[in-house]
């Protein structure tokens, strides 16, 4: 049995105590260090899986705020009172919880493909590693589920794409379009640049992407786009739609949507534009180090090269004809000196 906790003095440092095994300060003064363990203790549970399931989740999700953008907030609780709504239905406790929960979770969810039960499982795993780490559970059982294999993006026929541009007659979609189209960036990157965030010398720009602010370079028709923009909207986002509203997720789909009608061309979607520009930058021998850089793939600060490879680097039917080419012509003139 363990031993209750009890106020100690330690010489020259004030009164302390020994709190679900981790030694906690009190107070230098007697009287206020006994009704702060007191406090502390009325707030500890006294076993693992104490606290229902709902509560963790709400604990979690405010550990969030401020590590991850609003939108992504959003997606994670959607996905994790989804999760707690299953739990409670089956009854599950959050002491009881197994891989095979979570595995039964996603498949019960039939209207998601797999890429979304992907995110989601990922969100629940999440949860329950900061669970453990947090001491609300004695483990984090659920590290083992497997998920669903996410599916992967097909890149657009990059002719697709400049037909869709040149059916755009509204200018401000257009704009928003180019700055996509030539970057590479995320759509809500440069759905949230501001003027100040141009440096029209350096032809680069600033912005928010998935961990932190980060720099973009420009072609010259994007920075002209820039430039014109910010002598109407120095301040505020530097691209909006026709009626002045910001290029929200919802907007961008629409207008998407709208457009690749009137081009008659196949699917397209904002992401799309970031796969292609893999391809065109390919092309042109720039090294897959900087197309990284430009598309904000990293991994602990340096290029992540793995995620280049097997996500965007799509080999469009031409690029595998001319390589057939090259190679034929090559062992031409090997068989030829032989």
């Amino acid at each position: 049995m363990a031993r209750p906790s009890r106020v100690w003095l330690r010489k020259g440092r004030g009164y302390w105590s020994v709190i679900a095994g981790h030694q906690r300060f009190l107070s230098h003064n007697l009287r206020e260090a006994k009704l702060r363990l007191k406090e502390l203790l009325s707030q500890t549970p006294s076993k693992h899986g104490e606290h229902p399931l709902s509560h963790l989740v709400g604990l979690y999700l405010a550990d969030c705020v401020t590590r991850v953008k609003p939108r992504t907030l959003s997606r994670y609780r959607d996905y994790l009172e989804r999760w707690v709504a299953y739990c409670d239905r089956e009854r599950i406790a959050p002491a009881d919880l197994r891989a095979y929960h979570l595995r039964a979770w996603l498949s019960s969810r039939r209207t998601w493909n797999p890429s979304t039960r992907n995110a989601a499982g990922r969100a629940v795993k999440m949860w329950s590693a900061f669970a453990e780490s947090e001491g609300y559970l004695d483990g984090n059982r659920l590290r083992s589920a497997s998920l669903p294999t996410p599916l992967k993006r097909a890149a657009a026929d990059p002719e697709d794409l400049i037909r869709l541009e040149r059916a755009i007659t509204d200018d401000a979609f257009r704009d928003f379009y180019i700055i996509l189209y030539d970057t590479g960036a995320r759509p809500g990157e440069i759905a949230g640049l501001t003027a100040a965030r141009v440096d029209f010398t350096t032809s680069t720009a600033i912005v928010d992407g998935k961990r932190g602010e980060r720099i973009i370079g420009l072609t010259p028709r994007a920075l002209e786009i820039a430039r014109r923009c910010a002598l109407v909207r120095p301040e505020g986002p530097l691209l909006v739609n026709a009626n002045g509203e910001p290029w929200t997720q919802a907007r961008q789909q629409w207008a998407f949507k709208k457009w690749e009608k009137v081009a008659g061309c196949g699917h397209v979607v904002p992401y799309h534009l970031r796969h292609n520009l893999w391809q065109q930058w390919h092309r042109l021998g720039i090294s897959d180090i900087v197309i990284s850089r430009q598309l904000g793939h990293t991994l602990r600060g340096a290029p992540h090269l793995g995620l280049l490879a097997s996500t965007y680097a799509h080999a469009a039917a031409a690029d595998l004809a001319a390589a057939a080419r090259l190679a034929a012509g090559q062992a031409s003139k090997s068989r030829k000196r032989g």
